[in-house]
């Protein structure tokens, strides 16, 4: 029987201390934002989070600890390669992009392209790279305006001369956003199983760390490192079990992790909602780079250093405005800045089938879009990091106020309910707060009538003080079926904070 292999936790990977850099003989580096940005995406198939820390991986360690780290990231379903990397490299869910599996069939490039087209948009004079070892993503996601791009198929040894390969480019070439690509681990999980157990699995993550770190050397051996800003995201496409599979909508499946690493970094553990699709919009930031409304990416900016400041929203996309909304209860989109593992979606006012209307009771500064259920009850969460306040909330004078506007349809009994959990650092629970669901009953009593003029919103709040010992607020956004599907609905959710001293 081999020995069991117990991973290292998260927080102590996350706060082991790294060997100090070797002093250079060059001129030392300036500030972070005076030197050009550049981005190195590297993308690992079918790498669990768990197997990860536990693997002997000094190389992705050492991002790790030059930067931040989560292992609560998610993909969307279906957890197979083709959307996968199609939703990393384009910065949208499956719904947008169109590939539902690995034929690529429904592929809507076109409207949702990879990023290195956006960034061209943007910027023309960058110079994009790609190396991969799957050739699906050469053949069907990669743009042909691609600086430099080289394939070799993973059967054929294609890990480790693209590796090498990829390693010379950054080491000589003019290179501002990259992406690099193994497939090794995937192929083992598959014939081995995905688990931090099976010692196969555990070797492919350690022959691949091994790539990693010449790739990461090669970028600091760069004759212009001096003068460059290099910020490096590692993600992967899904997880895995320990059967050899993946591709279920299943939280084993789905849950993946995420390394942002470099100057510009975050440091720590990313308490903030992580979303797979967030890795093209973070890159971008750090590119200088805003995306264009019309682009409609899903994603979001994590894992850059942000500071949170009292008397502002925290919550990210309370509003449902973040992308175009849909028209129809029927379809069910990844929502930016939420964990969706169901059928949450978010509409458009005077949305077909008896949605509320723009003139509905409702809030008067409601946008375009409001948060609704599907078939069935519906759930999102987001975490929101709160280090930032630490010293004022230990010293309990950090006040919150909890609010949104929660309606439902008609005379239906469905409704929403929204709360926020307080969390310590391993995530224990110091207090919770919730909202007062509104039932149709008021909604009757408030609109004056029944049928379609009981849809709309009422306005709830709740106050009150954070609990010492708290770094992460969560919140819970659920729509409950009573009749039919899920029309309990919520719009402009806010988490605010202020300080009595």
């Amino acid at each position: 029987m081999p020995p069991m292999i117990i991973p290292m936790s998260l927080t102590a990977l996350c706060l082991a201390v790294s060997a100090p850099a070797a002093a250079s003989a060059k001129e030392p580096r300036a500030d972070a934002g005076e030197r050009t940005p550049k981005v190195l995406i590297i993308g690992i198939d079918g790498l669990r989070s768990d197997a990860l820390l536990a693997a002997n991986a000094p190389s992705l360690h050492a991002l790790i600890r030059d930067g931040c780290f989560t292992d609560r990231s998610h993909t969307n379903a279906p957890t197979v390669s083709g959307p996968g990397w199609s939703s990393v490299l384009c910065g949208v869910w499956h719904s947008r992009h169109g590939v539902k599996d690995n034929t690529f069939r429904g592929a809507d490039y076109a409207r949702y392209p990879h990023m290195f087209t956006r960034f061209k948009e943007a910027r023309p004079s960058l110079r994009v790279a790609s190396w991969v070892t799957w050739e699906e993503i050469d053949k069907f996601i990669t743009p042909t305006s691609t600086d430099i791009r080289a394939f070799h198929l993973y059967k054929d040894n294609g890990d480790e001369i693209i590796a090498a390969r990829a390693a010379a480019d950054l080491a000589t070439r003019d290179i501002d956003v990259a992406f690099y690509y193994i497939s090794d681990v995937d192929e083992t999980g598959h014939n081995a199983g995905f688990h931090p157990a099976i010692p196969a699995y555990m070797e492919a993550i350690a022959t691949a760390d091994t790539y990693v770190g010449g790739v990461v050397d090669a970028v600091r051996s760069r004759p212009s490192i001096h003068g460059e800003n290099w910020l490096v995201i590692v993600t992967t496409d899904h997880s895995g079990t320990l059967d050899g599979n993946h591709g279920r909508d299943e939280v084993a499946h789905r849950r993946i992790f995420h390394i942002v690493s470099g100057d510009s970094a975050a440091r720590g553990t990313i308490h903030d909602t992580v979303n797979q699709v967030d890795v093209v919009t973070t890159a971008m930031a750090h590119m200088g780079i805003t995306p264009d409304p019309r682009w409609n990416l899903d994603g979001r900016v994590r894992g850059l250093a942000i500071t949170r400041r009292y008397g502002t929203n925290l919550v990210d996309n309370g509003d449902a405005e973040a992308v175009d909304p849909v028209t129809s209860q029927e379809v069910n989109l990844g929502i930016p800045g939420w964990t969706d593992l169901g059928g949450m979606t978010t509409i458009s006012y005077d949305a077909t089938g008896g949605f509320p209307a723009k003139d509905s009771p409702g809030p008067t500064d409601r946008g375009r879009a409001f948060f609704a259920g599907g078939a069935g009850d519906c759930v999102i969460t987001q975490t929101i990091g709160l280090v930032d306040f630490a010293a004022d909330i230990d010293a309990g004078i950090v006040v919150f106020e909890l609010s949104a506007w929660l309606g439902g349809y008609a005379d239906q009994r469905d409704l929403a309910e929204l709360d926020v959990r307080f969390l310590d650092e391993r995530d224990g629970t110091l207090g919770r707060a919730a909202l007062e669901p509104v039932t149709v009953d008021q909604r009757v009593a408030a609109f004056g009538g029944t049928g379609d003029r009981a849809t709309g919103f009422i306005e709830r709040r709740v106050a009150g003080r954070i609990p010492p010992g708290t770094r992460v607020a969560e919140i819970r956004l659920q729509s409950l079926a009573g009749q039919g599907s899920a029309d309990g609905y919520a719009d402009n959710i806010a988490l605010v904070l202020t300080s009595d001293d």
